[in-house]
């Protein structure tokens, strides 16, 4: 491996949310630094604008996310009969971009995990959520696959209590990284009065 190999970064949409705008941060921070930065999505979006403004190279290839529709019975069987093909797809595109190392940003696309591992690459898989809205069965299911991970980023000690609780071996592996986010604009300042006159003003309603 160079001193800065090239990283594959898998994200599961293209879409402006919280956690997409810290993916952006993290593609940054890793451009800056000096590595090569190819960014792998499932769709087009808004964000795509981002990641390659961030100085990252991306691909659109359709594969699927674990969104919860798919965790019902009829939808996971049909998920689980198609990932051969998957895992091939993920595993030739891991390989044609001789990608370094494969930075899985979120749990909801595990078939990277695999196919990481299946072609020798270290993996980081990025935990943003504490899936706890859904049965223990599945919160323990989305873990498992864990355990093929080099390295596991939670995004809050909750988060890491959440994947250490739910996987098996995971604790040594699984360290806590907080969004770097800069909040303080968002603070709450201290009051110091009204910069102009305050009028009382009576609704239509309490005057008729």
């Amino acid at each position: 491996m160079t001193d800065h190999p090239k990283i594959l970064f898998c994200h599961p949409g293209g879409e402006l949310y919280g956690s997409d705008r810290m993916a952006v941060a993290s593609v940054r921070a890793l451009v800056t630094a000096g590595y090569q930065v190819v960014v792998v999505v499932p769709g087009d979006g808004p964000l795509l604008y981002h990641f390659r403004a961030a100085g990252a190279t991306v691909f659109i290839v359709s594969l699927p996310v674990l969104r919860k529709a798919l965790l019902k019975p009829g939808p996971f069987t049909g998920l689980a009969l198609g990932m051969p093909g998957v895992l091939k797809k993920a595993r030739r595109l891991i390989q044609s971009t001789r990608a370094d190392l494969v930075y899985v940003n979120t749990v909801t696309q595990p078939w990277w995990i695999r196919a990481a591992k299946r072609t020798g690459r270290p993996t980081i898989v990025h935990v943003r959520e504490a899936e706890t809205g859904v049965p223990s069965i599945v919160q323990r299911a989305l873990a498992l696959p864990l355990r093929d991970a080099s390295t596991i980023v939670a995004n809050s000690a909750s988060t890491r209590e959440h994947v250490v609780s739910n996987g098996i071996g995971l604790a040594a592996r699984t360290r806590v990284i907080y969004n770097g986010k800069d909040w303080s604009k968002y603070y709450r300042s201290d009051f110091d009065g009204f910069s102009s006159p305050v009028h009382l003003v009576r609704g239509a309603s309490e005057s008729a």
